[in-house]
């Protein structure tokens, strides 16, 4: 067993926060200890998030406001053909002459470059990802041999808000 110096008795209060100090100081500081790490671990914790979430609330403002900066273009998934890969099956990269869907050039657009729709009332609707419900006869085969993505997602439609949840982030 380990001699037990005055000076390791006295000299342990580096020690204490991480609970390493003596034996006897580490019970007498305890309840103020915890509380340090409790203000530590929870408060400073959440501080940061809230300033994180304002900063970037803060800054998307501000390139809305002034319709700058940059749009997101992903590096993984480019708006490029070869971000589809080969595109077979489903007759799905057959030529229009010969009265296939797809002619072989897809054309990327954001979403503000599609035009805006009229409700019932004549007025201008912006385009929006979900209406007010999301129906499995919603889903509709494409041109790009993606029958296996629309199954998928029909499947999900039929379970009310799970396409919502794939899509919908309540942060950020």
């Amino acid at each position: 067993m380990a001699k037990v110096t005055w000076k390791d008795v006295i000299c342990c209060w580096p020690k204490l926060l991480t609970g390493r100090a003596c034996c006897f100081w580490n019970v007498v500081c305890c309840p103020f200890v915890l509380c340090i790490w409790a203000c530590s671990i929870y408060c400073c914790g959440c501080v940061r998030v809230y300033l994180n979430r304002g900063l970037y609330k803060f800054c998307c403002c501000l390139c809305r406001a002034f319709n700058c900066c940059w749009m997101y273009k992903d590096k993984d998934f480019p708006p490029e053909d070869s971000s589809l890969g080969d595109v077979k099956g489903d007759s799905a990269a057959g030529d229009r002459n010969e009265g296939q869907k797809f002619a072989g050039k897809v054309h990327w657009r954001r979403c503000i470059q599609f035009p805006l729709t009229e409700d019932d009332k004549g007025k201008k609707r912006k385009v929006q990802l979900f209406g007010d419900d999301v129906d499995s006869r919603d889903i509709c085969q494409g041109g790009l041999g993606d029958c296996w993505l629309l199954a998928a997602i029909a499947c999900l439609a039929e379970h009310e808000g799970a396409i919502e949840a794939v899509f919908r982030r309540q942060r950020r």
